[in-house]
């Protein structure tokens, strides 16, 4: 439950659900320190834990957690104290349990992405591009007719100009080839959004030197 409320956005409701009387308590019981790391987490205006906390989570994930076990060990115990505490940053790899789609994926490594890093290892914004666009478009469209997912992941992860001769490729490519009378008319559609995307990116980027 509090891993989902952390990946849909709603930190206040999971500090509330943790201080319910009989959630606290199994806590109290098996990580103690846990409901104050996610208060500290949830309140920090750049999502980080104070140095104190921070030490103390690395030491409890270094002690009990580190090495997780699928048939064993609770995978969103293991996640959410990766995503707090950013521990072991170059191993992201997260259970099946919890990154299930490439979306949940791409949030995980955002979620750990850091520019202004000065307490632990470094994985910024540029690090979670560079695995996206080696990724490349099959793993944000398997089916090849949805261009426009990827374009909006590459936005996500900063790779305008990418953005920008991708959608470029695109319009031409629609311009040259397509046919509005005998293609599906949600294509069709898809690609005219393109060509009115394509004009006010290209004015953005203009904007932006």
């Amino acid at each position: 439950m509090i891993y989902f409320l952390l990946r849909t956005g709603h930190l206040v409701e999971a500090v509330q659900h943790i201080q319910t009387p009989a959630i606290l308590a199994s806590f109290q019981t098996l990580e103690p320190s846990f409901p104050s790391y996610l208060k500290a987490y949830a309140t920090s205006p750049n999502r980080t834990l104070p140095r104190h906390l921070l030490d103390r989570l690395h030491v409890e994930f270094n002690q009990r957690i580190r090495y997780y076990k699928a048939d064993e060990d609770d995978p969103f115990k293991f996640a959410l104290y990766k995503l707090l505490g950013r521990c072991d940053i170059q191993k992201r790899a997260m259970p099946a349990k919890v990154v299930a789609t490439s979306e949940d994926y791409l949030w995980v490594q955002l979620v750990l992405a850091r520019e202004d890093e000065t307490v632990g290892e470094r994985w910024g914004l540029g690090d979670v591009a560079k695995g996206v666009v080696k990724a490349g478009r099959m793993a944000w469209d398997r089916s090849g007719q949805r261009p426009e997912g990827y374009f909006l992941v590459l936005i996500l992860v900063g790779e305008y100009e990418r953005v920008r001769f991708l959608l470029i490729g695109l319009t031409i490519g629609c311009t040259l080839f397509t046919k509005p009378f005998t293609c599906r008319r949600d294509s069709f559609r898809r690609c005219v959004g393109m060509v009115w995307i394509t004009t006010n990116f290209n004015i953005l980027c203009s904007l932006r030197r």
